[in-house]
């Protein structure tokens, strides 16, 4: 079946900001660089491998040569290179990663900060951040790991650190790309885009067009599916995702930049929950059985972005982010036969049998069909003012932000026949299977402040959440969205850290660091209103130290943590 969830956009984006006139619009050089830096501050959490040593805590950047030299498309096999990362595979594919920074629960990404471009990408991150979008490897020029001390700017969970995806930045010359892969199980993967960025009369003007695909028939063998078994043979993928960015530097007396992003991702996988007995996975580990070959996963995500930057002075800047995203997903997937229980069946040979599409009985399958929307404003002002010999870098961040989960799910019983023929089927009511919508708003406000005198930088800093969560679960009060239940709560996290510059000189960099920080994960609304799941808060404690030797190409770090939760 092919989705039919996906509702039709967003209403006008618009965003309006008042600027003074404080230098000539005709810059030079050190000017340029000085706003490309702001940008990189805002769209990344690090900005370059370079740029790690200065981050007081442990950090990994992966950039465009490790992604798109490798072909490398599987989150779970760039991300197994940073140590402090653990990964439980799921698909093979990497699909549907369970990541964990630091020992946090990995299922599906949960308690880890996810972001593109420095927008969350979760579905819906307060109410269900369940990682059944992830932003696709393979179309991106980097990815940042952040760990440990994360707690003050990126939320709302800041326990085990950030994962922030670099989207393919828009050229500054006139630029072509195209990379075509091919392997086994018919892996088709395309990556090509297009951009250029030109001087006119009013100002500059930057594109990129960009088309990313891959596509497989999966590397798992389906029982025998004859034709009027009615199911797909193959246990693959398809995944298409066009985006286009612009961007605009106005000829003004302040360097500002107004730049727009749009990107779509769908996706239809033959992925199933369905396992195998302990005898027929050790035969076949391979195997799949008939009864999931209706198993499949439909998806459409829409992200949009609207980003304005504004240089007020050669020491202050304000950056803006306007964000809305769409998440539409139905796995349809095997729940049962007979409405019995499915680990007791498969160790029984008879009720195994109907799984394996040799003997007559009922597949019983549930449409896990959710709706997600996520859309809010976040800025952040960023001074650097020096006092005597301590130089400040003073960072003040505020976001609003909302998402919502909505939950219309359906069961579907398939009759079969001896010889694993579908002679019958019935149709459940559409939301009949768990009718319920979960709503979050937050507020954030993150204030932090480097401090640098001498060889050491001091960092403190703070972030106070404020969120307010709803919910309802019975069709009839969902229907007309009448919540059944309501609460608003407040948080404060932070901490500082210390980061000590033994030696840097001739490529060569030694520091120090440590860190205390207090994290927060919150709980889903209806977790929390009706079953009594308190947030979760955790003490985390980071000491370590770095070494890079650059004409060497080596370096090294060593990190001791202590989480308590």
């Amino acid at each position: 079946m092919y989705l039919r969830l996906f509702r039709g956009g967003f209403g006008i984006l618009f965003l309006v900001l008042f600027s003074s006139p404080a230098f000539a619009a005709d810059k030079d050089k050190g000017a340029e660089k000085m706003a490309n830096d702001i940008l990189m501050r805002e769209v990344s959490i690090i900005g370059s491998k370079y740029k790690v040593k200065d981050i007081a805590g442990s950090a990994a950047f992966l950039d465009v040569q490790e992604i798109r030299e490798h072909s490398v498309d599987d989150v779970n096999r760039i991300l197994r290179r940073v140590p402090g990362v653990n990964l439980r595979e799921e698909d093979g594919n990497g699909l549907f990663p369970n990541i964990s920074l630091r020992g946090v629960d990995s299922a599906r990404s949960s308690k880890v900060t996810i972001m593109e471009d420095g927008v969350l990408m979760a579905p819906a991150p307060y109410s269900a951040p369940s990682a059944y979008y992830m932003p696709t490897t393979g179309r991106m020029s980097g990815i940042e790991v952040l760990k440990g001390s994360s707690q003050v700017k990126y939320g709302p969970h800041t326990t085990g650190g950030a994962i922030n995806f670099l989207s393919t930045a828009i050229p500054t010359t006139e630029k072509i790309y195209s990379k075509a892969t091919f392997g086994t199980y018919n892996e088709i993967r395309n990556h090509t885009y297009f951009g250029n960025t030109q001087q006119l009369d009013g100002g500059k003007l930057g594109y990129l067009i960009e088309y990313y695909t891959r596509s497989n028939t999966g590397f798992k063998d389906l029982d025998v599916n004859p034709a009027s078994m009615r199911g797909e043979a193959d246990t693959g993928f398809a995944k298409q995702e066009p985006m286009v960015k612009l961007f605009w530097e106005p000829k003004s007396a302040l360097y500002q930049r107004w730049e727009a992003k749009f990107g779509y991702t769908n996706l239809d996988a033959n992925e199933t929950y369905l396992g195998l007995s302990t005898a027929d996975f050790r035969a076949d580990p391979y195997r799949r059985y008939a009864a999931s070959r209706f198993d499949e996963i439909e998806s459409i995500q829409l992200r949009t972005s609207l980003r304005h930057f504004l240089e007020i002075d050669a020491d202050t800047n304000l950056v803006t982010t306007l964000y809305g995203n769409t998440f539409d997903r139905n796995w349809q997937k095997l729940g049962s036969i007979d409405s019995g229980d499915t680990d007791e069946d498969l160790a029984v040979a008879a009720k195994r049998a109907i799984f394996q599409g040799t003997a007559a009985g009922t597949l019983n399958f549930r449409n896990n069909n959710r709706t997600y929307y996520m859309y809010g404003i976040q800025s952040t002002l960023n001074h650097k003012h020096k006092s005597g010999d301590i130089e400040h870098n003073i960072e003040v961040g505020l976001r609003l932000h909302y998402d919502q989960v909505r939950r219309m799910q359906w069961d579907e019983d398939f009759t079969q026949d001896a010889n694993g023929n579908i002679t019958a089927v019935t149709v459940g009511a559409y939301g009949s299977q768990a009718n319920r919508t979960q709503k979050t708003t937050a507020v954030s406000v993150n204030a932090s402040d480097a401090m640098k005198f001498g060889k050491f930088t001091f960092t403190p800093g703070v972030r106070v959440e404020t969120i307010n969560q709803k919910y309802c679960d019975t069709a009839a009060n969902c229907e007309k969205d009448v919540m059944q239940g309501k609460t608003t709560f407040s948080v404060i996290v932070g901490g500082a850290s210390l980061k000590y510059d033994v030696y840097e000189a001739g490529g060569q960099d030694f520091d120090l660091f440590g860190g205390i920080h207090r994290g927060f994960s919150p709980s889903g609304p209806r977790s929390r209103l009706k079953s009594g799941l308190k947030e979760e808060t955790s003490i985390g404690f980071e000491l370590g130290a770095r070494y890079k030797d650059a004409p060497k190409a080596l370096a090294t770090e060593a990190v001791f943590f202590l989480t308590r939760i």
